[in-house]
């Protein structure tokens, strides 16, 4: 991992009002072969965990709605290993409970600033549930996002999707939805621009909470084209 000061400093944001430094980063405990950190900033602490590649070429963020912890835990050591032998930096990052959630896409921009200073190339986004708007923010308004993916959630209006494309948009329904009918997933599949998927994996098997696993693989393979 980088020398954590050359992230320090102002973060591009959207809404000028949400004014966020980072402070330091804290290194915690090894978990799951991660390490966790907390990034400290001027609005409040972030919780965080990631896994190094020896030679990253991309960068994946990981947008959850609670500290990597239970099931995240073995989620995120499932793909955060696998993806290090891939050439794949991971983060997985919880942001803070603000306003609203698409708020919390200056925390998404910090960890995708964090993920190019470690020198990633590449960088793409996934965000869970209520975490998948600040996801499709963060992407369209980093010049460096490659793509983003939004898992049983997400919301966007058409001036931010006209702005995240060209960049390819995966959307994902998965067990444990809040949205049994799918309208939700369709309706942002069918109004995003540019290059779009939509998969449905309702039905993968529950052997890894909160995700099956076939949306491992499909995460997998997503975070390191």
């Amino acid at each position: 991992m980088g020398d954590s000061t050359d992230m320090d400093g102002d973060i591009e944001r959207p809404n000028a009002d949400l004014e966020l430094e980072l402070l330091e980063i804290l290194p915690g405990r090894a978990q799951e072969g991660g390490a966790d950190l907390r990034f400290v900033t001027s609005l409040g602490t972030l919780q965080a965990r990631f896994y190094e590649a020896p030679r990253p070429r991309v960068g994946a963020l990981w947008l959850v709605e609670a500290p990597v912890a239970g099931g995240w835990s073995e989620l995120a050591g499932r793909l955060g290993r696998g993806l290090a032998g891939r050439g794949v930096n991971s983060l997985w990052l919880s942001p803070r409970e603000l306003g609203s959630a698409s708020e919390g896409v200056v925390d998404a921009v910090l960890g995708l600033e964090f993920l190019a200073a470690g020198g990633a190339d590449t960088l793409r986004l996934c965000g869970w549930r209520r975490c998948a708007s600040s996801a499709l923010a963060a992407a369209a308004l980093h010049e460096r996002a490659a793509g983003v993916a939004v898992v049983n959630g997400g919301t966007a209006d058409d001036g931010l999707l006209e702005r995240l494309a060209p960049r390819p948009l995966l959307v994902v329904r998965a067990n444990g939805g809040t949205d049994p009918s799918g309208w939700a997933a369709r309706e942002l599949y069918e109004r995003a621009q540019g290059p779009k998927r939509l998969v449905d994996l309702r039905d993968a098997s529950q052997g890894i909470e909160p995700a099956g696993e076939d949306l491992i693989e499909l995460l997998m393979s997503w975070a390191a084209e």
